[in-house]
């Protein structure tokens, strides 16, 4: 058989480059480990394990096989030469020499040498072979297809709960409200409270049952707040101050001279006291008695008339003083 040598070493390096190139990716793609944890999606793919090639079987000559030497041993005295069936043909006593050399000879036909005598018959036998002529084959390449690399859905993680530090309290807000007796602020989860009508606004309010509480912050495993935070933060209702409408004043006039003469005193009258007539000599001792006066000589009747005088000049006087006071 004859093999072009070019292109067989041509296939050999590209099957030894082949074989580089691919051993990584058939150790991923065929079901084994890979390298990582990772799963990285391939589409399906051939590889050729051996490539196409082409086959040349040269022309064969007709030929001979199963070349055997007979002599004839009995004694022919037939016409022609003996049959090939005859069973005097056995095998030869001795190994052909140069004149019963194959080539020499017709096969299956049986042949004399110098002694044509009817004991000196000699045979080749042998099978004919018929030649053939130039045949190409070609070889198909030899390849398979490894599979795609299909990766599941990644499962998500499951996020780590959130939790947040509340201030819990007690009471009507702006009224009695105050910090619920107890630990606070405590941690708790956002889901406990999330039904608690909380917007989720960090600080922020939100409803627990009849009481209200307050988101300080997230609760990230820093140091926790104190309970002076909370005690900050006691709510009071925000008052809505209403203005209250400031009453019309009426400009009025100045007062006028004649208006304030007409106007009655604002003083309170002094009383005028009453004397009563004592007999001469008698003093009167403010119990409604008297008393018998020294006798001086003196007469009383003076002294009355200078007290009514004071009195009426009293009297007189008010208006005036009035009129300075409103005047200033």
């Amino acid at each position: 058989m004859k093999v072009s040598k070019i292109p067989a070493a041509l296939t050999a390096l590209l099957l030894a480059t082949v074989g580089v190139m691919t051993t990584i990716s058939l150790a991923q793609a065929d079901g084994s480990p890979l390298t990582d944890a990772t799963c990285v999606p391939a589409v399906a793919y051939t590889v050729v394990d051996t490539p196409a090639w082409t086959e040349i079987i040269p022309a064969t000559p007709d030929s001979w096989t199963n070349e055997a030497w007979h002599n004839y041993t009995g004694n022919f005295d037939g016409v022609g030469a003996p049959l090939l069936t005859d069973p005097n043909w056995g095998a030869p006593s001795a190994e052909p020499n140069g004149q019963h050399a194959f080539k020499d000879h017709t096969p299956n036909v049986p042949y004399q040498t110098n002694d044509t005598g009817n004991g000196n018959w000699f045979l080749w036998t042998a099978d004919f072979v018929t030649g053939t002529q130039e045949k190409t084959i070609v070889h198909p390449a030899v390849t398979h297809v490894v599979p795609a690399v299909v990766c599941p859905e990644p499962i998500p993680a499951p996020a780590p709960e959130k939790k947040v530090f509340v201030c819990k309290y007690v009471g009507t807000p702006g009224v009695d409200e105050r910090l619920q007796t107890g630990d606070n602020p405590i941690s708790v989860s956002v889901n406990a409270i999330e039904h608690n009508q909380w917007d989720g606004i960090v600080p922020g309010w939100f409803s627990d049952a009849q009481d209200r509480s307050y988101v300080l912050s997230y609760d990230t495993g820093q140091v926790k707040p104190g309970v002076s935070e909370c005690l900050t933060l006691i709510p009071t209702p925000e008052q809505t101050v209403t203005p209250t409408p400031e009453a019309a004043v009426t400009p009025t006039s100045p007062a006028t001279k004649s208006e304030v003469l007409a106007a009655e005193p604002n003083v309170t009258p002094t009383p005028t006291r009453q004397v009563a007539a004592v007999p001469a000599g008698a003093l009167s001792t403010g119990d409604g008695s008297t008393a018998a006066l020294a006798s001086t000589g003196a007469n009383p009747l003076p002294w009355s008339l200078a007290a009514l005088l004071l009195i009426a000049s009293g009297s007189l006087l008010l208006p005036k003083v009035r009129r300075v006071v409103f005047r200033h």
